[in-house]
């Protein structure tokens, strides 16, 4: 499956255990705020076209590259049947 336009397909990596400097694990009910999600694209656009020239503006992403999107509830993106997902490079906040 292909994304068009701006649109990136995306999957999310499992959170691992959050642990101090010295190996203590810090459970899940400790309030640490809203955290970014890490993922890995599994498809990316073609890009969009300048209003401007008409050319083709490519994604600066590649398919195996390491992203962070926003957190749950924040995070907006359509899942589709196995598990991936289809979101807007919009949603995307950094690269690893």
């Amino acid at each position: 499956m292909q994304p068009t336009g701006t649109r990136v397909m995306i999957r999310l990596i499992p959170k691992e255990e959050n642990r101090t400097h010295g190996g203590l694990v810090i459970p899940d009910s400790v309030d640490m705020g809203p955290q970014l999600q890490k993922a890995e694209l599994l498809a990316v656009g073609p890009g969009d076209r300048s209003v401007v020239t008409g050319n083709l503006i490519p994604l600066d992403f590649t398919i195996g590259d390491k992203v962070y999107v926003g957190p749950p509830g924040r995070f907006h993106g359509y899942k589709l049947a196995d598990g991936t997902i289809l979101c807007d490079v919009k949603e995307i906040y950094c690269k690893d």
